[in-house]
C-alpha cells in the first residue's frame, strides 16, 4: 500500500519526523511531500524543506520525498496511485480541520482511506510548525 504524508513542513520538525518514521512501519512505501498552500508564505525555501525530509528520511529505505506546486492534494493522489494519506492530529483545532477535509476525499474517487495519527507522547512534537519560528524567520525551538 503506498501512502502519501502532505504537508508545508515549514520547518521540519520532531513531529513530522515521529510521523514519518512511524508511517514508514506501516506502510510499503511513503511518499513525504512538500505540498504549496497559497494562504501560507513559507519563511523556508522549497529545496530547503525538500533537503531536511531527505535527511530525516535517509535510513528510511521505503520513504521518498516529492514537492508539489498548484493543484489539489487528490490530484496528485490520483497522479501518484496513492492509497492512503496520513495527516497529523495534534489536538481538537486539528481535528476540526482534518475531519471534513478527509470525507471529502473518498468522494473524490481518487484515494481510499485517511489516517490521522497522534503524538505517542505530549512533547515539541506537538506545538505547530510556527510556534518554532522566531521574529526572524530562523527556525528556534520553544521551550516547554
Amino acid at each position: 500500500m503506498r501512502a502519501l504524508f502532505p504537508g508545508s513542513f515549514d520547518p521540519v520538525t520532531q513531529g513530522h519526523e515521529d510521523i514519518l518514521r512511524r508511517a514508514a512501519l506501516l506502510f510499503d512505501e511513503v511518499v513525504v511531500c512538500v505540498m504549496s498552500n497559497a494562504g501560507k508564505t513559507g519563511r523556508f525555501p522549497v529545496a530547503e524543506r525538500l533537503e531536511r525530509l531527505r535527511a530525516a528520511a535517509v535510513d528510511l529505505g521505503n520513504v521518498t520525498v516529492d514537492a508539489h506546486t498548484g493543484g489539489l492534494l487528490v490530484d496528485y493522489c490520483g497522479r501518484n496511485g496513492i492509497d492512503v494519506v496520513v495527516r497529523a492530529v495534534r489536538g481538537v483545532a486539528d481535528l476540526h480541520y482534518e475531519v471534513p477535509m478527509a470525507r471529502m476525499k473518498p468522494r473524490t474517487g481518487r484515494c481510499r482511506d485517511v489516517l490521522h495519527r497522534c503524538g505517542p507522547r505530549p512533547g515539541p512534537h506537538l506545538f505547530h510548525s510556527c510556534h518554532y519560528r522566531g521574529s526572524t524567520g530562523r527556525c528556534s525551538l520553544m521551550s516547554t
